[in-house]
């Protein structure tokens, strides 16, 4: 997607919190980057899934520091008109709240004269919402973030929570750090408490603006923190609100998801990353690995790095309420590390090599010493290996990975030419691999006597490799009979270099 660099315009907003519908209205400077970003917008936003619960409730993506860096950078200057400060400049009192669980399970104490960031982050880690979905609500909803001119009344009803169409705005609310708590407890409540809200997961019809005449969507909602946007701003954005994503669309349009979705997604990257991701359980402290759908149990954070390492997956880890966990899918069994060797018993000759994140296929003990410099396996239950596919062939001592061909020696990982591999071909056979599996086993390469990457010439001698000019590489060629096998950066790095 196209990354959206400037201010997007903000329409009429219209929420519902805590049961209660409400408008809030105001204008911005329309300013968007090219139609290619609009034609984006209206391919990417799924109404089914605007934010993940792994994005919604990861409270760990800014510190307070962060988030006022954050502000300073939305306003340089603010308004000297402007009857209250700037966001960046606000300061207020914070009162004490206990801490309610499944709504804001941790306590908060009292504090004078809070910075607008420290107040944030509290109610953020307070709450265990991303602080990150609290900046975006304040921009959707009064332009709060980018705005330079505020008032005690926009501060009063910062978020928009407890402000009916048809009442004056309950003063119980009032307040910033009033407004942003409640708004931080009622994403915890829509998700832990469905059956008390309009939307939940699953087929919904959501109308696409408060007028009965438009009509409404069927949106199948895919995970709690969408439905929990849902019951703060009830509207599903139509196809003239998404087509024109930096303004206004027609009669029929609303824009509070809308809005939430482009800002989030211009500010702090998508919103709805697809798995796999990490995740831990609050309550029982269990990391899970999300992946195609399922849940799937990591051992330890060891693991999770290890894993993180070999196959590129973010290191980070949101942890969210169990019911929060509980809502994806069942997944029971445990993620292996690409690479092991495992077996279901100690007495069990049947060996299997773990390629990639899902799949296995056997192997000999023989091989396993080739593959991984060791044929001790590791013990796992029967359960565990019976959740991988078996894959295509066995573990040969060949490998392809990304048209690219490797054999094994001993543990040692050598790359070879595309000509060679009918020679090695009857001896090792080359089974398709997943390139983790390569990140896996780099406890040594070997790539040959003489090797070129990036240009530069190696000779690589007992496990390491040493630089040599191009004079003495022509020298190197005649001795040895052979030129240099040219290797891609990240084998040539494999090898020790010789200091």
């Amino acid at each position: 997607m196209t990354k959206l660099t400037r201010a997007i315009a903000l329409a009429t907003t219209t929420i519902l919190t805590a049961g209660i519908l409400t408008v809030a209205s105001f204008s911005a400077p329309v300013e968007y980057q090219d139609s290619a970003d609009a034609a984006s917008v209206a391919d990417s936003f799924d109404p089914g899934s605007i934010i993940t619960d792994a994005e919604m409730f990861n409270f760990s993506t800014m510190t307070t520091a962060s988030i006022q860096s954050f502000l300073n950078s939305k306003v340089a200057t603010c308004d000297p008109t402007s009857t209250a400060p700037c966001l960046k400049d606000y300061r207020a009192d914070v009162t004490a709240v206990a801490g309610i669980e499944n709504r804001c399970d941790n306590s908060i104490s009292a504090a004078s004269d809070q910075t607008a960031a420290q107040i944030i982050h509290t109610v953020a880690v307070a709450c265990e919402v991303n602080p990150q979905v609290l900046l975006v609500t304040l921009q959707k909803e009064q332009g709060f973030i980018t705005r330079t001119n505020a008032s005690a009344l926009t501060y009063r009803k910062a978020m928009g929570y407890g402000c009916p169409d048809t009442a004056s705005c309950d003063s119980k609310f009032y307040g910033f750090f009033n407004q942003v708590y409640w708004a931080a407890r009622a994403m915890n409540s829509y998700v832990n408490f469905p059956e008390n809200f309009n939307y939940s997961i699953g087929v919904e019809e959501i109308k696409y603006n408060p007028k009965s005449s438009c009509g409404t969507k069927t949106v199948n909602i895919k995970n709690g923190a969408t439905a929990a946007l849902y019951n703060y701003t009830p509207y599903v954005p139509n196809g003239a609100a998404l087509a024109n994503p930096g303004g206004i669309g027609d009669s029929c349009s609303s824009y509070g998801n809308r809005n939430f979705w482009v800002y989030f997604n211009a500010w702090f990257g998508s919103s709805a990353d697809t798995d796999p991701y990490f995740v831990k359980n609050s309550k029982t402290k269990q990391i899970y690995l999300i992946i195609d759908g399922k849940r799937r149990p990591i051992e330890s954070k060891r693991e999770m790095r290890l894993i993180a390492r070999y196959t590129g997956i973010a290191y980070k880890l949101p942890s969210l309420a169990d019911n929060i966990v509980s809502q994806t899918g069942r997944g029971s069994v445990q993620v292996l590390i690409p690479g092991s060797v495992v077996k279901s018993s100690k007495s069990s000759k049947s060996l299997w090599f773990i390629d990639g994140l899902g799949t296995k296929r056997p192997i000999s003990a023989g091989q396993a010493k080739e593959l991984t410099g060791s044929s001790t396996a590791k013990v796992v239950s029967k359960t565990i290996i019976a959740g991988y596919k078996t894959g295509k062939g066995s573990a040969k001592l060949g490998l392809k990975v990304n048209g690219k061909y490797f054999i094994a020696d001993n543990g040692i990982i050598r790359q070879i030419r595309a000509a060679d591999v009918e020679h090695y071909k009857k001896r090792f056979g080359f089974g398709t691999y997943d390139v983790s599996t390569l990140k896996a086993l780099d406890r040594g390469v070997s790539m040959g006597r003489l090797l070129k990457a990036d240009g530069k010439y190696y000779l690589v001698r007992d496990g390491r490799k040493f630089h040599v000019s191009t004079a003495k590489y022509k020298k190197l060629v005649k001795q040895l009979g052979k030129k240099a096998q040219v290797v891609d950066s990240y084998f040539a790095a494999r090898i020790p270099t010789k200091k």
